[in-house]
């Protein structure tokens, strides 16, 4: 098997002199934690662990001196700290760290050759894909409305969710109200914003659940401004399909509300 693995966009194949011979990738688990409480007890809970790619392979030259040139390449950036995306197929990335002193590099049987391996460390659990899907619904003269948004990966996702004035209306929304309740979940978790405002159909409210953030883009209006208060929780995307549930509330409809996510996977599908 042949694979196409790029990390901090540098392709790991035979154009820098390089062939993959094994790949290990080991899956998310969950990381037993205990806090101390007050009375001396601890409080025990699970959270979802990071993920560990192990790579190795061999690297080439018709040369010593294009040899040295690629495993200097090759040296250089995988000892970066800032680490960078790992790809082991086209349209997934993990963003990922070189283990410090874990780059091994072995001298082949001739002078033209070096095995290497390296192993990497991710925070996020899951593999993310390079594209982003987008959904879109807009009210119109109308509070209320629903949006189907699919989520075709296999892990949960936290949207952006930007509102603006739907196209061709006129006229200042303030004050601003929404809610979106994702109806698919058990506890049917929602998120509410209150006396926001826009003023334009060029500005947009944002609200970031990756970072649990509101703010404006654009920004041009003087009128516009972001809520002065957020209720409920930033829900995720659960993967399958999601119903959500939308209420302008006083806001009298003509709002366009839009999700951004990017898919995300357990595996690297490699």
């Amino acid at each position: 098997m042949s694979w196409t693995i790029t990390y901090k966009g540098v392709a790991l194949d035979d154009t820098n002199g390089v062939t993959i011979e094994k790949v290990r990738e080991t899956p998310s688990v969950k990381v037993k934690t205990g806090d101390l409480l007050g009375d001396g007890s601890v409080l025990e809970r699970y959270s979802r662990g990071g993920r560990k790619v192990s790579i190795s392979g061999i690297v080439k030259g018709s040369s010593t001196t294009e040899l040295d040139a690629r495993v200097d390449a090759l040296v250089e950036v995988m000892s970066d700290p800032a680490g960078g995306d790992l790809s082991l197929r086209s349209g997934r990335v993990l963003f990922s760290y070189p283990k410090v002193g874990s780059l091994e590099l072995i001298k082949g049987a001739s002078n033209l050759a070096m095995t290497f391996s390296c192993d990497f460390y991710a925070e996020d659990a899951f593999w993310k894909n390079t594209t982003v899907t987008s959904a879109s619904v807009t009210l119109s003269g109308s509070n209320v409305g629903t949006l189907t948004v699919t989520n075709a990966g296999t892990a949960p996702v936290k949207p952006l969710i930007r509102i603006t004035q739907k196209s061709g209306t006129s006229g200042v929304r303030d004050p601003l109200s929404l809610a979106i309740v994702n109806l698919t979940m058990v506890e049917q978790e929602y998120i509410r914003i209150t006396n926001g405002a826009l003023g334009n159909t060029s500005d947009r409210i944002i609200l970031d659940s990756e970072t649990e953030t509101a703010y404006l883009e654009n920004d041009s209006h003087a009128s516009s401004k972001v809520p002065a208060r957020i209720d409920g929780a930033f829900f995720p995307l659960l993967p399958g399909t999601n119903l959500l549930y939308l209420d302008a509330l006083t806001t009298g409809g003509n709002l366009t509300v839009t999700l951004y996510y990017y898919t995300r996977f357990n595996s690297s599908g490699f």
